[in-house]
């Protein structure tokens, strides 16, 4: 009965925001405050040493990897989901522990889920994702282009914004690879992923 939409998340995105320089693109700030803040550099790698992984962190050397194949979206989100799990880890594990799922990774998909979520609202900060929505009569790209977002980051967001007293259009939002399968799917329970 989460709708999508959860509060505390969105508080910690809005304060941890808030704590970055304006006046700085948000790939720079982000990466400004896990230097700062966590003493972590962000470097990019090719794939031979990410091994297929778009991100990792390494604790020991103090760095955040990316896959130089990231679109500088992707570099966006992935640091802001970094920091999102550096510093409220404890929130994303309260909010997983609520959803009460019984073992089998379940929860573990569920707490990466809620760090992507996080991830995006850090992005693109609920009031003035949804002002700009309302605004633009939901305009994918100028909003996209608003907030340096890819098409399909805004698409998601869209699906999130059901905040009491400012609830935007309930969309629902699935993606379909070149085969007709569905591969993504968010506001909603009712279209099942292909089996196969």
């Amino acid at each position: 009965g989460r709708q999508n939409h959860f509060p505390d998340l969105e508080a910690v995105a809005e304060t941890l925001r808030a704590g970055l320089d304006p006046d700085m693109p948000l790939e720079l700030a982000l990466s400004q405050r896990l230097r700062t803040e966590h003493g972590a550099a962000v470097r990019l790698y090719d794939d031979e040493v990410m091994d297929g992984a778009l991100r990792r962190f390494d604790f020991h050397a103090r760095k955040l990897l990316l896959s130089e194949h990231l679109s500088a979206e992707g570099r966006v989100f992935h640091i802001a989901a970094t920091l999102g799990l550096l510093e409220a880890g404890d929130v994303l594990d309260e909010e997983a522990a609520r959803a009460n799922f019984s073992g089998d990774g379940a929860d573990q998909l569920y707490r990466a889920a809620l760090s992507n979520y996080l991830a995006a609202a850090i992005m693109m900060p609920y009031d003035a994702f949804y002002r700009l929505a309302e605004k633009t009569r939901y305009d994918i790209d100028a909003i996209a282009r608003r907030f340096q977002a890819s098409f399909e980051q805004v698409c998601h967001r869209l699906t999130t914004l059901n905040r009491p007293g400012s609830r935007g259009i309930p969309f629902f939002m699935i993606r379909v690879d070149q085969a007709g399968n569905v591969t993504k799917r968010f506001g909603g329970g009712v279209i099942p992923f292909a089996r196969s």
